[in-house]
């Protein structure tokens, strides 16, 4: 709905507000596959009734500081959802940046999410061919996501989001020099 009203809002000649509302409807989009990937998947394998499909051991090493990352681009929509509601064409966006990436707890949990990501790949290799239910598993979530959110596509999300969003800042700035 406040999408919808700032399209209304957005002229041939607005590209800078063209952008954010991409860019929160980048960020919204990428929030949802990580609830996704938290809800459908994490949770799913942590609960009692699938103990048997992996050991939480196994499953924190595959998901290791996904919710925390989810947590990070909560914050950052919801920051974004309130600018853009009261939005005019003086408004800036770099400093709603800076207050949520600019931490040093958020970059230590990219990096480490980013370091671990070899081994939770290799983690859900060697699990599926070990356990067959547990491949059953990833077969049934991919299908029902009708393939494009299988795990591997989902836990590659985190690595491709930073380089999104210097193209983005890259466009505000190239069409109007603020951000």
């Amino acid at each position: 709905m406040l999408v919808v009203s700032l399209k209304n809002y957005i002229t041939n000649k607005d590209t800078r507000t063209h952008v954010v509302v991409e860019l929160y409807e980048t960020e919204k989009s990428y929030v949802e596959a990580l609830e996704i990937l938290v809800k459908k998947y994490l949770h799913p394998l942590k609960s009692p009734e699938n103990a048997a499909l992996l050991d939480a051991f196994t499953v924190d090493e595959i998901f290791y500081q996904v919710p925390s990352i989810l947590n990070v681009h909560q914050v950052f929509l919801e920051q974004l959802r309130r600018r853009l509601e009261q939005w005019d064409l003086q408004q800036k966006v770099g400093d709603v940046f800076l207050d949520v990436f600019t931490k040093p707890t958020v970059m230590d949990t990219y990096m480490s999410f980013i370091n671990n990501l070899k081994k939770a790949k290799e983690t859900i290799k060697l699990a599926a061919s070990s356990r067959p239910a547990f491949a059953r598993f990833l077969d049934a979530m991919a299908r029902d996501h009708k393939g494009k959110l299988s795990l591997d596509n989902l836990l590659i999300k985190p690595v491709q989001k930073f380089p999104s969003y210097k193209l983005l800042i890259q466009r505000l700035i190239k069409h109007t020099g603020i951000y």
